[in-house]
């Protein structure tokens, strides 16, 4: 399998394939790669709504993701996670489980209109 992150090479590729066999492949966001470790992000913002009482917190967002070798950062679908491994929360031995079980495995990914790597498939597909 080749790893088509080179732009002149899929041009080269969509012109002598043609612009509808292009669009079908989209080789341009598809990307694969090796995974060095999973790590989980947690931040809190300030909530900007108004709110009938005065007990208004922070919100907290949270996001799992694979650093690949490469330096990419492939989001990781949290409710996949909590599916493939039957759990209800995401604790840092999970997290720690996962980065066991991917460490060094190669997993496809693209890139989403917002400009964000995402994994291609479930999780299940690369443990």
């Amino acid at each position: 399998m080749f790893i088509w992150q080179n732009k002149e090479l899929i041009y080269i590729f969509a012109v002598r394939l043609g612009n509808s066999a292009y669009r079908e492949l989209n080789l341009e966001t598809r990307m694969r790669g090796k995974v060095k470790y999973v790590t989980r992000s947690i931040w809190y913002e300030e909530n900007q709504s108004d709110h009938w009482s005065s007990d208004v917190h922070a919100v907290r967002y949270t996001n799992t993701y694979a650093v690949l070798y490469n330096g990419d950062e492939v989001d990781i679908d949290e409710d996949d996670i909590r599916d493939y491994y039957d759990r209800s929360r995401i604790t840092r031995d999970l997290v720690s489980e996962l980065s066991d079980d991917l460490h060094n495995e190669w997993i496809e990914y693209y890139e989403d209109e917002d400009g964000d790597y995402c994994l291609d498939g479930e999780l299940s597909d690369y443990i």
